[in-house]
Parts: structure tokens; sequence; C-alpha cells
């Protein structure tokens, strides 16, 4: 409907639909971070080979509940930095170079989301709470205390929908860069024909 707007709702239809799209922002990155955490466990079975009967004994180990996102990242991590290791004089120095840099780069962008989830699943969320005279419900209120030397602080949360979704798109763009470089090994010493720097970050793109 052309001109249409959250003035052209009633209070409690702007309610609904703003305090609904809250919860559907949080499930997206809920969604995304663990798409990209099993991105994790599919390289490090790649890397490992072996066939079906392997993959099952290797996911007995990936998906033992010590083996939180953190670990997995790093255990995917080092075997990429062994693979190269292993390949010698063989392995082209571009590739070695563009592996370590990506690498380095997710390495600081998934332990900022690994932070990011842990204070949003063990926050406390107010989602669909509001006083009796408040008309726009697009804020989100949510809390996630920390304890520290220093004493009590409280961590960066998401104002908005919006922001949720702008933290569930750099979780999406993370996991489609470990695939990218996952596939370049599996096609041999290819990851940088796969991925591209784009500003400070390391981004996929269509195999050239």
């Amino acid at each position: 409907m052309t001109g249409w707007s959250d003035n052209d709702l009633s209070r409690d239809e702007r309610f609904r639909l703003q305090t609904t799209e809250q919860f559907a922002a949080l499930g997206r990155f809920v969604q995304a971070f663990e798409g990209m955490v099993s991105a994790f466990r599919s390289s490090i079975i790649f890397v490992f080979g072996g066939g079906l009967h392997n993959q099952q004994l290797l996911n007995i180990l990936l998906h033992h509940r010590a083996m939180t996102a953190q670990p997995l990242f790093e255990v995917m991590r080092a075997h990429y930095a062994v693979k190269l290791d292993q390949l010698g004089d063989s392995a082209d120095p571009a590739e070695r170079a563009v592996v370590d840099a990506a690498m380095s780069y997710l390495s600081r962008e998934c332990n900022d989301l690994f932070s990011i989830r842990n204070n949003l699943l063990h926050g406390s969320w107010y989602i669909g709470w509001a006083s009796q005279d408040q008309e726009d419900f697009s804020k989100i209120l949510a809390y996630k205390h920390k304890v520290g030397g220093s004493g009590l602080s409280t961590a960066s949360m998401p104002a908005s929908s919006a922001d949720l979704d702008a933290l569930t798109a750099r979780c999406v763009a993370a996991e489609a860069l470990v695939v990218r470089i996952n596939g370049g090994f599996l096609l041999g010493q290819r990851v940088r024909f796969n991925i591209r720097k784009d500003g400070d970050a390391w981004v996929a793109e269509p195999p050239q």
C-alpha cells in the first residue's frame, strides 16, 4: 500500500509486528551462528578424509559438549596450517600467504562473534515488555552484566532487529568464507582463487 508506515497501525498491531520481528531476528542470528560452527566441523572432517566410517568417528569428537565454537575454530585453523606444512616445498607461497591472512582475519571476526553470541544467549531479554504509554516497540531491551577485576560492567547488546540482522550477516559471511577456503583445499591449492580481500575483511567470491 502506497504511503504505508507504522503510523497507520494501531498500537496493538504495532506491538505485535515489532516484537514478532525481534524474536525472528534473534532466531535468524542463532541459526546463522550455528551454521557457521557447522562449517568448522565440516572443514575438519574433509581435511581428515577417510570416508563415511572415519566421518562418523570424527563426529563423536566434534559434537562432544566440550567442543564449543572456539575450540572447533582453533582445531580447523591448525589443521589447515599443518596441511600446508605437509605439502612442504610443493606448497605455493602465494597460497600459504592468502590462507594465513584469511585465517588471521577469521580468527578476529569469529572470536568477536563468539563473545557476542555468549552475551546474547546468556543475557536477560525483555522483548514484549512495554509501559502503558509506550507507542513504539522497535527498541530491544536486553542486558548482560559482567563481573571482573574492575567490578561490574554491562556488555554491549543489540538495540534493534536491524542490529541483530547485521550480526547474522557477519555469521553468514564467515560461514561462506570457511566453505570457500575448504573448497579451495579440496581442489588442490586453489584457495586464493576463491576468496578475496575487501578492505580489512576477507570474503568469498565465485571461483575464477
